[in-house]
């Protein structure tokens, strides 16, 4: 569905910016060209072959985009969340900490990361401190702390929403002497007071670094660069914060919201504190043990912004997101004007060379710890429905740097892809690119050779007519290959 509604309306969108003047950045226009093309033969495939039987498959290149591409986006969130758990985080409690900051502020951090870094450092800072001021209590010298946060761009119903998803080591390590070893001191949990006070000191931290950086003066929010620079960015941006229409006739409007009655209210959760606009969330927790469940948090934190099992197509040819969970106020769903569904998903598109995933304390590069107390390299855990045997046959001694395609799926399906029907091992014999070679072997097995277009955005009544052989024809095999 989400593929569908992208090609249709992308050159609408398109055609709609250039009659305002809004200039679509190239990395959003690159983004969503390589989207249309992931996952389909005519961008090239890799060729593998069974070594016992002799039987051949193709597997097409991705677009590998960030923010768009939910295929894309969930081989990187498991690939993430394998790599944190088999190579970052010993076993230790863990607990996470999500910082949530006003809609002003969010408008601010989606774009300017070197702004998204301060504040995310004054939440770190502050929360190592209070970790290290409780140890000292405790008698404990000299402590270290270790996190690892994901900064997550979007919130429920393709909302632009930015925050902080911190997994902090729920207790600190410590070295009676030099040339000893480095100790875990685990800690209880925070109490509400405990959250409450953070959530106000990291506000009044946060305001106070902004004032000295510039981006609040006298009070009042200094000028904004986005929209000076990038005006159709700025607008999607805008609208999809506050839950207008950004593009069409009906721009300014709220979204149209599908609502239900409300559910039975909920008591205000633990650990939990809203001040003026800053939240902190910290109840959620994972005991040392239980390896799957902190890849189960890791691939929550990394998940996609899209879900595309959520996306539907009503009568009206308008486009349905139905929400995870019913909302409080008992909305379940919001619905998109073609057009503008595509300027939802344009500021959820990431800047290339933003990093999301940050380490601190001793989990940094850097630190000096982080040999000792990271897991060692090569060690893959075997939690998630892998037997022993299995995973070391993707094992290599040396550490690697990235996870094969059937690993991560045999991960998390327990379903071994690279294993033939006849018991051989699949192996890549050829990579084939988009060209002459590659439309000539599709050709032969009968397959769509003809990449996918974007539909125009306006035409004469007869576009779709038999006139139009080519596009008709590349339409209509890419649908039924889909399909």
């Amino acid at each position: 569905m989400l593929w569908r509604a992208v090609r249709d309306n992308w050159q609408a969108f398109l055609a709609d910016a250039d009659r305002n003047n809004r200039h679509v950045p190239p990395f959003i226009e690159d983004a969503f060209e390589k989207f249309l093309g992931c996952g389909h033969l005519a961008g090239g495939f890799a060729r593998m072959r069974c070594n016992q039987c002799g039987d051949e498959q193709l597997v097409p290149f991705s677009c590998k985009t960030r923010g768009l591409c939910p295929s894309c986006e969930a081989r990187r969130m498991n690939e993430q969340a394998a790599h944190l758990v088999d190579a970052v985080f010993p076993r230790v409690p863990v607990r996470q900490w999500v910082l949530t900051v006003p809609h002003w502020l969010r408008y601010k951090i989606a774009w300017d990361h070197d702004l998204t870094g301060e504040v995310l450092r004054v939440f770190t800072r502050t929360l190592t401190a209070w970790y290290r001021a409780r140890a000292r209590r405790l008698g404990i010298d000299d402590p270290r702390c270790a996190a690892v946060t994901q900064i997550q761009r979007f919130g429920d119903g393709l909302r632009l929403s930015p925050h902080f998803h911190t997994l902090f080591v729920d207790g600190v390590w410590s070295k009676p002497a030099e040339d000893w070893p480095a100790a875990f001191y685990p800690f209880p949990p925070p109490s509400d007071d405990d959250v409450a006070a953070l959530a106000a000191l990291v506000r009044r931290k946060v305001l106070r670094r902004l004032l000295r950086l510039g981006v609040v003066v006298d009070g009042e929010e200094a000028e904004d660069a986005v929209e000076d620079d990038e005006p159709a960015l700025a607008l999607c941006s805008k609208a999809s914060l506050l839950n207008r229409i950004a593009v069409g006739e009906k721009r300014g409007r709220l979204v149209a919201t599908l609502m239900t009655e409300p559910p039975e209210p909920k008591p205000h959760g633990r650990r939990c504190a809203i001040v003026q606009g800053f939240s902190i969330h910290a109840n959620t927790y994972v005991a040392p043990q239980a390896r799957p469940q902190l890849e189960a948090l890791c691939r929550y934190i990394t998940r996609p912004a899209v879900c595309d099992a959520r996306l539907d197509k009503l009568p009206d040819g308008r486009i349905r997101m139905a929400f995870k969970n019913t909302w409080s106020n008992g909305a379940t769903a919001r619905v998109f004007e073609p057009v503008d569904f595509i300027a939802k998903l344009v500021p959820l598109v990431v800047r290339p060379r933003i990093n999301l995933l940050r380490y601190h304390g001793q989990f940094a590069g850097n630190a000096a710890w982080r040999a000792e107390i990271c897991r060692a390299p090569g060690s893959r855990t075997t939690e998630c429905g892998v037997d022993d045997e299995t995973a070391a046959s993707d094992r290599d001694p040396a550490r690697r740097r990235r996870y094969s395609w059937s690993e991560l799926l045999r991960r998390c399906f327990a379903v071994d892809v690279a294993t033939c029907r006849c018991g051989g091992r699949k192996e890549i014999i050829a990579l084939i690119h988009a060209g002459p070679t590659c439309r000539k072997i599709l050709d032969h097995l009968d397959l769509p050779s003809n990449a996918p277009r974007f539909r125009p955005a306006r035409g004469p009544p007869d576009l779709w007519s038999a006139a139009n052989d080519d596009h008709v024809e590349a339409d209509t095999d890419w649908d039924s290959y889909a399909a």
